[in-house]
Formats: structure tokens, C-alpha cells, sequence
């Protein structure tokens, strides 16, 4: 496992300059699916740095993304530079070291999230 900052808080600072060539194509992004208009789309899900600025937590390995939150976490894997070109480097943390006490899926969470997601998809109540 690399070395991973703790500056800024709950977060490494967003990585400015940062080059999707710098990277491997792949990371793991922390996502849920949302509908919209119809449609099913990833809902990335973005945290707040300590000065308000919101950034999307993305990893290395999916290990690195369950390590930090948890195995109920929703996740999806993206290449990163599609994640880069959609945020902007200013909006990506890299591996992040997140507060423990944050904001956490869980077993419960997840499951209510699943019955209420299949019944607005239309799919009624999910076994």
C-alpha cells in the first residue's frame, strides 16, 4: 500500500495539475445509481473538505475504497480520466484518508436505499 496524505482534515487536499497520465486508467469511486428524468445514471458521492470545498474521494484499488468506507459502500470503477475531465483535478482527492466518524453507508442504509431505488425504477419490492 502507497503512502497516503492526511492534510486538509478527513482529506488529502484535492491533487492540482493532477494528470490523468499520472494514474492508472482505473479507480474505484465511491457512487450509488440515481434516476433522472427517466434514466439511470452513477450518482457520484462527493465529501466535504474542512474550508467547504467539495471534492470526490477516488482509489487506487477497491481494498483501498472498502478500507475507507466501509463494505456497504456503493462504488463503481471509472477510468480517471473520464472522472478528471467531468470534475476537474481541483475536485479529485487520490486514496483520501476519511474521518472514521463521517458519513457512512451500512448494511441498513444500503438496504433501504435498495427498496426505495427499485421501487422508484418501477421494479417493485426487491428479495
Amino acid at each position: 500500500m502507497g503512502e497516503r496524505s492526511k492534510a486538509g482534515g478527513p482529506f488529502n487536499q484535492p491533487v492540482s495539475g493532477l494528470s490523468a497520465d499520472d494514474l492508472d486508467p482505473w479507480v474505484y469511486v465511491p457512487a450509488h445509481p440515481v434516476i433522472r428524468d427517466g434514466v439511470e445514471l452513477a450518482g457520484y458521492e462527493l465529501r466535504e473538505l474542512p474550508d467547504g470545498n467539495r471534492v470526490l474521494p477516488t482509489f487506487t484499488s477497491a481494498g483501498l475504497l472498502i478500507e475507507q468506507l466501509g463494505t456497504a459502500q456503493p462504488w463503481l470503477k471509472a477510468r480517471i480520466r473520464a472522472v478528471i475531465d467531468l470534475m476537474g483535478s481541483d475536485h479529485v482527492a487520490v486514496n483520501p484518508v476519511i474521518d472514521p466518524a463521517g458519513d457512512r453507508w451500512d448494511r441498513e442504509r444500503l438496504e433501504q436505499f435498495t427498496q426505495e431505488f427499485e421501487t422508484e425504477r418501477g421494479g417493485g419490492k426487491v428479495e
